[in-house]
């Protein structure tokens, strides 16, 4: 009879416990209920061989569950542990992009001061042109004097080393407005390269957050199928043990009748 008991299955996979279901749901009143459940004439030891193979399968059923539930807990942490990856990722990309914002801003604010510094190069080199021509002019005037003029010449000897001096003067302002230029020039390259480093960071933490994205969707996908098999796996369960107890319940009754 145990062996018998294992060995019943129906089509789909069917165990004991649906057979002594569908037999508990055929019993008629008048019937004693180990004749329902197991035939007639069924002995003790037979009921009790029903009662071990029931055992044996709820033991199982219990693994069974078991093992869905740790799955479906499983599922529930990877859910849990891809949802934040998820919400981690975006926040990184969120905080990229205001990280390019504001290198772009950077960027922008040196190429108005690049341009500043051009239209200031642009006056000062104006002003050395003009300090140029002003001491020509004055070296001319230096020279159509008669030597003999020597008080006059003087005046405008001196004349000739004040504008040489505001010459130089205006030059080095030139020099300085360049140096100021070409720093601008470097700060804009040196702005751009970060700009375009961290425009290919953001690519980089947009495409892996897509993949978080994907990864945190199969996840919640499979935590459905994890949980049905858990509920279902759990109802079993408790149908099998509720089947044992009726059982015991049989094989009681059986032993009180013989005691009789």
């Amino acid at each position: 009879m145990k062996v018998e008991l294992r060995g019943i299955r129906r089509e789909g996979g069917q165990s004991i416990l649906d057979m002594f279901r569908e037999r508990w749901l055929a019993l008629e009143p008048e019937r004693p209920l180990a004749a329902a459940a197991l035939g007639e004439d069924v002995s003790e030891e037979e009921l009790a061989e029903a009662l071990i193979a029931i055992g044996e399968e709820r033991a199982k059923q219990e693994t069974t569950r078991n093992t869905a539930k740790a799955e479906w807990i499983r599922s529930q942490q990877i859910v849990s542990r891809q949802k934040a990856m998820a919400a981690r990722g975006a926040a990184n990309v969120g905080r990229m992009q205001r990280q390019v914002q504001d290198k772009v801003r950077r960027v922008e604010q040196d190429q108005k001061m690049a341009q500043q510094a051009a239209e200031d190069l642009e006056g000062k080199v104006e002003m050395v042109e003009m300090a140029k021509m002003r001491v020509e002019e004055m070296k001319q005037e230096l020279a159509s004097l008669p030597r003999e003029d020597a008080d006059r010449r003087r005046g405008w000897e001196q004349k000739v080393r004040d504008a040489e001096r505001q010459k130089q003067t205006a030059e080095r302002a030139v020099h300085q407005a360049r140096a100021i230029q070409r720093r601008h020039e470097t700060r804009i390259k040196s702005g751009q390269r970060l700009v375009d480093m961290a425009e290919a960071r953001v690519i980089k933490a947009r495409e892996q957050k897509e993949k978080e994205d994907l990864a945190h969707r199969n996840a919640e996908e499979g935590l459905g199928p994890a949980k049905e098999s858990y509920d279902r796996t759990s109802a079993d369960l408790r149908e099998i043990v509720e089947e044992y107890r009726r059982m015991e319940f049989l094989v009681q009754q059986r032993k009180n009748r013989e005691e009789k």
